[in-house]
């Protein structure tokens, strides 16, 4: 049973089929949050290997890591290493401002240092990899692992580890460039065997495996839909799995981005909620109480003579449900009592 006080901000939504869907979230940015006994060991070595190797000995800033990639960069003039610790990376990704200019630098720096007090090297990693951005608006190894792998984090081969990894140095850029993702994918691989991380074996086993980089669009959904569409939630997984059929949820929401109005469906089967969504976010169907549009009341009164209800049977026209819900009318009808037929000719909402 779902308790509607908590927040499940970061949690990952899978379908009903038990495969990824979406996430839970406020802002509208994907982000599943992993949970730190999940995130694989594998993963964090190579990140600091690659992009911060210093990164347990340097204090905020690195000076030796500067100091080398300027002199590298003089020798070839041009840039071809930079020295931003892992954290300067974090604090610019929580920052979210790529500007390049003295007052943008001055916060990142000034983050660093707070980051560096506040937490251990091991709770900054768990951060970092809870929030760098990769791509598509994913934020997040576990929202790049769900969209780009179909699998959680700790599911994830050596191959897909490094793949991740490839993309971080410019996610657009390498999803869009098969070419150039390979290369660097190559290069990165080569880096990690050169420095004793990767065996041969492993090293020659990825060469020759190829990759297959998947483009599932995970679906944002809003808090307040989690009662509505939840089957099975485990919190420490941080993971809901849903009543929802993924190729209908996908086909309604395909149906309402391209819809010229404002649009709002739900689908029921078996007393379920199978699909649901709308231009104004998935929990308007569910916290915008609106009368049943007159469309559907023919549908309804149809339904209603199918389950043995006759049009002569008689509902009262006075509000008689028990949620905080004022039901609104067209008109005022002055009768205590309507039957069906009445009721469907004066489309009136109470009987219904």
């Amino acid at each position: 049973m779902t308790n509607n006080n908590v927040i499940y901000k970061g949690f990952a939504l899978y379908c009903s089929e038990k495969k990824p869907l979406g996430v839970i979230s406020a802002n509208g940015d994907r982000q599943a949050v992993c949970n730190t006994k999940t995130l694989p060991r594998r993963i964090k070595k190579y990140l600091i290997t690659i992009e911060d190797h210093r990164f347990y000995e340097h204090g905020a800033i690195d000076l030796k890591g500067i100091s080398r990639a300027l002199y590298k960069n003089i020798k070839a003039g041009k840039v071809i290493q930079g020295g931003s610790t892992i954290t300067q990376q974090l604090a610019r990704n929580i920052l979210k401002d790529n500007r390049k200019n003295v007052i943008r630098k001055f916060k990142e720096i000034n983050l660093v240092f707070k980051l560096e007090n506040k937490y251990s090297k091991d709770e900054i990693l768990d951060l970092y990899f809870n929030t760098v951005f990769w791509g598509k608006n994913n934020y997040g190894l576990r929202t790049a692992s769900l969209a780009y792998f179909s699998k959680e984090p700790a599911s994830l081969n050596t191959t897909e580890q490094i793949a991740l990894l490839t993309f971080l140095r410019g996610p657009n850029h390498y999803l869009s460039n098969k070419e150039l993702f390979d290369k660097r994918h190559a290069l990165l691989s080569r880096v990690l065997h050169k420095r004793n991380i990767l065996s041969s074996k492993k090293f020659s086993k990825i060469k020759k495996k190829g990759i297959k980089i998947q483009n599932n669009t995970l679906e944002i959904f809003r808090n307040a839909s989690v009662p509505y569409i939840a089957n099975i939630i485990d919190e420490n997984k941080r993971l809901i799995t849903t009543t929802l059929n993924r190729d209908i949820q996908c086909e309604l929401t395909r149906f309402i981005e391209c819809s010229k109005y404002p649009t709002t469906i739900i689908g029921i089967s078996n007393g379920q909620i199978i699909a649901e969504g709308s231009t104004n976010g998935s929990d308007y169907p569910f916290t915008f109480r609106s009368n049943v549009g007159s469309t559907l009341k023919p549908f309804v009164y149809a339904f209603l003579k199918e389950s043995g209800i006759d049009s002569h049977d008689l509902f009262q026209t006075t509000t008689t449900n028990t949620i905080d819900w004022n039901i609104r009318e067209v008109q005022e009808i002055d009768k205590e009592f309507l039957s069906l037929k009445e009721a469907l000719f004066l489309s009136n909402n109470n009987v219904w």
